[in-house]
């Protein structure tokens, strides 16, 4: 990282999460430590271009000389806007008071993209996919809403959440659905 914000943040929204409206998600930050180190996370979930309205400042930590990581549980608000917003990191010295648009001597502030998507925990909202492209989800939070009647593959019936998505083949072609972490 560099010092200071001179130039302004710096732009890494080519990276993007996706996270689903309702939904819990930790946020970890890693930084090359100081003494006096505070960290935060600004996100326009309502997307309006202003990044510290109330609900969309995270502290990650306080006067810390540790590189971490730091984390913070962030749920994503049930009304956030659909669609892509920006999320700001910024790592501020010896200063308590979050501000996104801080101009910094020693610190340093980073954009990213947040997509935010809708619940799609049911067969009504299912998630639309297309080949090539991978879809993040978490059950963390979610109510059961399988159908009585459907058939466990493995096991008894699932009493846990469960995210919905649906796929239509344009031909005919074998397609492979891997389900599981990301590492």
């Amino acid at each position: 990282t560099s010092a200071g914000n001179t130039g302004g943040p710096v732009d890494y929204t080519a990276q993007s999460a996706t996270v689903v409206q309702g939904a819990s998600n930790m946020l970890s930050v890693t930084i090359d430590p100081d003494n006096l180190d505070y960290v935060y996370a600004f996100i326009d979930w309502n997307r309006n271009g202003v990044l510290n309205d109330a609900g969309e400042v995270y502290t990650l930590a306080t006067s810390t000389s540790s590189a971490g990581p730091h984390t913070v549980n962030i749920t994503v608000p049930p009304a956030a806007a659909v669609g892509s917003t920006l999320m700001r990191v910024m790592v501020d010295y010896n200063n308590a008071n979050p501000n996104p648009c801080r101009s910094a001597t020693f610190g340093e502030a980073e954009n990213y993209t947040v997509i935010i998507t809708p619940p799609h925990n049911t067969c009504a909202t299912a998630l639309a996919v297309t080949c090539g492209n991978s879809y993040g989800a978490s059950t963390v939070g979610v109510a059961h809403s399988m159908p009585a009647n459907i058939c466990p593959f493995n096991g008894a019936p699932s009493t846990g959440g469960q995210n919905w998505w649906k796929y239509v083949a344009n031909d005919d072609e074998a397609v492979t659905i891997k389900i599981g972490s990301a590492s």
